[in-house]
């Protein structure tokens, strides 16, 4: 019987450790695919990763564009505000199409168990504020 109750203690323990929540990588790939979506000005799949439907609309009209971006030219550091339960994500690349360097940020937020990008709360950004206030949690593609 005390056998059983460890087995069972250390089972619970392992799987408590496994469902550790989000990734830095799953942030960083919500940041990827939608600076992919803007930069083709693909409007529905835009659609898709928006905290709120409707909070971007500047491609909503503008014909598809070419774009090579790929995950492993995106410099991004993701950064976690308990306080909010959201992360931050600071990136940094150079167009493939138009050879502009692209740095910004996002607020990536859980809503219904998706990750999405939070238009509004992006707005007001400051990323030298975020990169003091808070410890880094990765930096993806770093080097």
């Amino acid at each position: 019987m005390k056998k059983l109750l460890i087995s069972f203690i250390a089972l619970i323990a392992l799987l408590t450790g496994c469902n550790q929540g989000l990734s830095s990588e799953d942030i960083a790939k919500v940041t990827y695919e939608w600076e992919k979506a803007t930069l083709k000005a693909d409007y529905e799949r835009e659609q898709q990763f928006l905290y709120e439907q409707g909070t971007y609309e500047i491609h909503k009209d503008t014909p598809l564009r070419e774009n090579d971006l790929k995950y492993e030219d995106m410099q991004i550091e993701v950064y976690y505000d308990e306080e909010n339960d959201w992360y931050y994500s600071l990136f940094n690349y150079t167009n493939p199409e138009e050879e502009n360097k692209v740095e910004d940020g996002y607020v990536v937020r859980e809503k219904d168990d998706e990750l999405k990008i939070d238009i509004e709360k992006s707005k007001d950004i400051n990323q030298d504020e975020i990169k003091e206030s808070f410890k880094r949690e990765a930096c993806i593609n770093c080097k």
